[in-house]
């Protein structure tokens, strides 16, 4: 099975990096950002993510369903959870999956 993470954010410099780590065992990591002035989506590129820059924010239901349809462009896993900012991955999730 393949696992993509979705991760929306602006301006999450301070976060960001310990986010992506907890979410490191997954095969893909697409970051959704909404034009941060900060460096959230160059940490996000030097950790490997996928990243994807919109110009707006709609509200947190609408950008993280576009950003569920731009993983469903990217890619099919079956399995995508979806992390907003300074979010960590619970282990118990982890467990789950493996």
């Amino acid at each position: 099975m393949t696992l993509s993470v979705i991760i929306i954010t602006k301006d999450e410099e301070r976060h960001i990096g310990e986010c992506l780590d907890s979410v490191s065992f997954a095969d893909e990591i697409i970051v959704v950002d909404s034009g941060s002035a900060d460096r959230t989506c160059q940490i996000a590129r030097d950790k490997g993510a996928k990243v994807v820059v919109t110009s707006d924010w709609p509200g947190f239901g609408p950008q993280k369903n576009r950003a569920l349809d731009m993983a469903n462009r990217l890619s099919r896993p079956p399995w995508r959870p979806c992390r907003v900012r300074s979010d960590k991955y619970d282990q118990r999730y982890r467990s789950r999956q493996q």
